[in-house]
């Protein structure tokens, strides 16, 4: 197979191991290098009638990938089968009457927080410009719990301070800042 020979539209590339892995809307491929003159890489099809539809909504761990389907959150370990991680949760989002918008359903995405060990996947409503809304997966219990936030994002990371302002630290006196203490202009990295 040939990454020309569909119709489906390429919505995420990964790697797993040493080969990779190309997501399109309803089928994965698998791609493996063979450096034959005429072919550096062979894909063959490795899931058909699922795939992804927000290029953002894919998690990379490692060894796999977990992402939010048409029917589901999967795991993908690069093989022919799907795990599904969260069927339950996902009718809620992805049924034909669900939470999901899908005039703007590309907009999902996900945010890994190793400190916690969790997933989240905000996902837009059909209120929402953007997602303020997300499906929370614990990585070590595989439990999932449900978020509604006051803002909405377009992307985002985990947060990590390379250094503690202290009051003993800070830079100037008290008269020279304007903004609250509490303010993350004073923390670095913020």
């Amino acid at each position: 197979t040939d990454l020309w020979d569909r119709e489906d539209t390429i919505t995420a590339l990964a790697t797993l191991g040493n080969q990779l892995h190309v997501l399109r809307e309803w089928l994965i491929q698998r791609g493996s290098y063979v450096g034959e003159a005429d072919r550096l890489i062979v894909y063959e099809d490795t899931i058909d009638n699922e795939g992804v539809f927000a290029a953002r909504a894919v998690a990379p761990g490692g060894d796999s990938l977990t992402f939010m389907g048409h029917k589901s959150f999967y795991l993908y370990r690069g093989l022919t089968s799907l795990e599904d991680r969260g069927s339950k949760i996902a009718r809620s989002l992805l049924n034909v009457d669900g939470e999901l918008d899908p005039a703007t359903n590309t907009r999902a995405f996900h945010v890994y927080n190793a400190e916690s060990q969790t997933t989240l996947f905000f996902y837009p409503t059909a209120n929402d410009t953007r997602p303020a809304n997300a499906l929370i997966l614990n990585e070590v219990s595989g439990a999932w719990t449900k978020r509604s936030f006051a803002h909405d994002f377009t992307c985002g990371a985990t947060y990590a301070s390379t250094t503690q302002l202290t009051w003993d630290t800070a830079p100037g006196n008290w008269e020279q800042y304007a903004q609250d203490w509490s303010s993350r202009s004073l923390n670095s990295n913020s």
